[in-house]
């Protein structure tokens, strides 16, 4: 009995080619490529890695009106999924409904247009059509919506009170 042959490749980059060139080992594409590619994502470097995936955990609350996910990771590296939806937020923890609830501006129709970014406990979220509001995290029991009031104002009115002087 013979021994088999093992030969290694290293990358992926040229990644799912057609069946009908997957004998061309003549192509410099040849020594990258994969005959087939199913559930997996090719890296930019080469390798390879399967695909996320997605788990029910649970019904949204308007299931007739879109909805998004966005996740929000605390500074103990707990996550949250946070449910976006017509006027809401619902906050999920490990795959459950926490029972939290906030209420927003957004409605269904511009949930795709949101921008959300996160610094510590606080999301920015940017629609283009309200004003920027934030979601706060006080606590896992304690989250809130507000308005972002900008303090400071790079094209203010110009100083032109002549009665202060500055000597150095």
């Amino acid at each position: 009995m013979s021994n088999p042959i093992y030969i290694s490749q290293l990358a992926f980059t040229t990644g799912e080619v057609s069946p009908d060139v997957s004998s061309r080992f003549d192509l410099e594409q040849y020594k990258s490529a994969l005959l087939e590619a199913e559930n997996v994502v090719i890296r930019p470097y080469g390798a390879v890695a399967k695909r996320q995936g997605s788990q029910y955990v649970g019904q949204v609350k308007y299931s007739d009106k879109p909805t998004r996910l966005f996740e929000f990771t605390t500074n103990t590296n707990n996550s949250f999924m946070l449910e976006f939806g017509d006027k809401y937020i619902r906050v999920w923890n490990y795959g459950i409904y926490t029972g939290i609830e906030v209420t927003t501006p957004f409605t269904s129709d511009i949930l795709f247009d949101l921008n959300c970014n996160q610094s510590g406990d606080v999301m920015f979220i940017c629609s283009g059509k309200y004003p920027i509001q934030t979601l706060s995290r006080y606590s896992d029991t304690d989250w809130r919506m507000s308005t972002y009031k900008l303090t400071e104002q790079p094209y203010d009115e110009i100083n032109t009170d002549n009665g202060h002087t500055l000597t150095v």
